[in-house]
């Protein structure tokens, strides 16, 4: 589901790492539900709308869009329609009758998620520098073999690099790397006789050692043989006659392969091409040795075969150990994953919320609110002034507010100490409330005034600077501003601020399990469970969570 959401977001050129956005759906408390994909699509500002319609209905929505079987057909999965064809292709493969599931997105040019455009800048850049390594690679094997060796041994070169590529896949895909266009080569319905035969005991050739590890090794030591090694050497001919030798070594494992396919697995469309490789090969190299191009008795040093031995050992180790690798990082992966998915459950986190220390977060008559007061969810953070995870903090939970505006608001609460409205002129807290209470509060854009203020304070921290963009204009040491400082410090001690930042969540301290970015991914779930148990308060008939769309 995930791989299908993300290639959708693609397809409409949304800016967002594929895996991160795999990611994102994978830890969600509710995956692989449709709940996983809205929250999603939601934290990352993306409009959608999502309905049951009927067969009918379905027929008048424009491509793109994701359609999934009705709830009754427990085997659907999510597909993703981007042409007529698709659509006629799901209704017969899922004998879908009538109803159905749909969700489209609207395109966006830019995600606000700062955390989602930093993971989308660094996939962008891997590629960047996965794409320099293969044009690096390619030159690097191709070069020599164009200055030095006879063009007769270019068509065993090209069948290397495609052996190499295909052994790839195969790996990569037993290792749990998917690649749409592999996919779709392998099976239409993504049930491919490949996932079978690679993860099947007949596979495997010495204990862990699979026919995937073989292949990819096998063909990475030709194009290393070819394309390295026959450009700097005299001993072309040994070479060969080791390659020659491989390649008839082979081919009883082509037999094998393909009586495994025909008899007792499916076809894999990834095994017969690496086969077809394999005899390809094996035919070049009969007609060398019919020619004498090959010589069969020209191995007259023990180097060669020494030599080859060592590196088809080397290049078997490295494959080896690059697979364990990767497995080991996927489970450590999928083990995080699965621990994200119990954290990022909004009924675990008000559970643990609910049993931390709740504090009196009754609003002042006069408060540095950013947002609709009457938005569900109250974040209050209590800050210093001239703390540098205070503006850290600060950014956090603005992004948190800018990408749910109507469900949270954000109210700030300043550490001042009564040395430090003594004089408003010199102080930083006193000139900050008195400018807000002077100049900002009751205006029109007193949420976005307000937001303006306190991020222009924590861009500069100096006073000084601070004044020459916001000049004072009106008295700022008169009894009300102390009034309002007082109530900002009385409250912290009242609160026991020990150390800023501070957050609460409607009243209760932000359990320690959590970071305030936690909250990007619960705030959808949150807001569900406020509205809920409001309608619960009022007698109202809660909305079941398995009817939200």
């Amino acid at each position: 589901m995930e791989q299908v959401v993300s290639r959708y977001l693609k397809l409409l050129k949304i800016p967002v790492s594929s895996s991160h956005c795999e990611r994102m759906l994978q830890s969600h408390a509710e995956y692989p539900s449709m709940l996983s994909i809205t929250d999603t699509l939601e934290r990352l500002g993306i409009s959608y709308q999502a309905a049951r319609l009927a067969r009918e209905e379905i027929e008048e929505v424009a491509f793109p869009y994701l359609l999934h079987p009705d709830r009754e057909k427990r085997n659907g999965s999510w597909v993703l329609i981007t042409s007529e064809s698709d659509y006629t292709e799901f209704f017969d493969s899922t004998e879908q009758e009538s109803d159905a599931y749909i969700l489209q997105a609207e395109p966006v040019e830019a995600i606000q998620d700062e955390e989602v455009q930093k993971q989308y800048q660094n996939e962008t850049y891997r590629r960047i520098v996965v794409a320099i390594s293969l044009i690096s690679i390619t030159g690097l094997f191709l070069l020599p073999l164009a200055q030095v060796v006879d063009w007769m041994f270019v068509p065993l070169m090209l069948l290397s690099l495609c052996g190499v590529t295909t052994g790839y896949f195969l790996f990569a895909r037993e290792l749990g790397v998917k690649y749409p266009a592999v996919e779709a080569l392998c099976s239409k319905d993504g049930s491919s006789g490949c996932g079978r035969l690679l993860q099947s005991e007949d596979a495997q050739i010495f204990g862990r050692w699979t026919f995937s590890d073989a292949a990819f090794s096998y063909f990475l030591f030709q194009l290393i043989v070819l394309g390295l090694l026959l450009p700097i050497t005299d001993l072309v001919s040994p070479f060969l006659t080791v390659l020659f030798l491989m390649s008839m070594l082979a081919l009883p494992v082509v037999g094998y392969s393909l009586y495994l396919q025909a008899v007792r697995m499916q076809w894999c469309r990834l095994c017969l091409i690496v086969d077809g490789i394999l005899l390809t090969q094996a035919a070049l190299f009969a007609q060398f040795v019919s020619t004498g191009t090959v010589l069969l008795d020209g191995m007259d040093s023990w180097i060669v075969p020494a030599s080859s031995l060592i590196l088809f050992g080397l290049i078997v180790s490295l494959v080896i150990l690059v697979k364990l690798y990767v497995e080991g990082a996927n489970r450590s992966s999928q083990r995080e994953t699965n621990a994200l998915r119990v954290k990022n459950s909004p009924f675990v986190f008000v559970h643990l919320l609910k049993q931390q220390r709740s504090v009196d977060t009754t609003p002042f008559e006069k408060e540095l609110l950013i947002g609709n007061r009457e938005a569900p969810i109250k974040i209050l953070m209590a800050a210093s002034l001239g703390c540098g995870p205070c503006k850290s903090g600060f950014e956090k939970v603005m992004n948190i507010f800018h990408l749910y505006p109507e469900k949270v608001h954000v109210s700030i609460r300043f550490s001042i100490k009564r040395v430090e409205y003594d004089n408003s002129a010199t102080s930083p807290g006193a000139y900050i409330l008195g400018y807000w209470l002077k100049n900002i509060h009751g205006n029109d854009n007193e949420s976005e005034e307000t937001e303006q203020l306190i991020r222009d304070w924590y861009s500069l921290m100096n006073l000084d600077e601070f004044k020459k963009r916001y000049p004072k204009q009106e008295n700022l040491e008169d009894d009300e501003v102390k009034d309002l400082c007082n109530k900002h410090r009385d409250w912290i001690e009242e609160a026991e601020i020990a150390g800023t930042p501070t957050f609460f969540v409607d009243g209760y301290s932000l359990p320690n399990q959590f970071r305030i970015n936690d909250l990007l991914t619960l705030i959808p779930g949150l807001s569900f469970e406020n509205h809920r148990q409001m309608n619960v308060q009022n007698n109202d008939i809660p909305v079941s969570e398995k009817e939200i769309v």
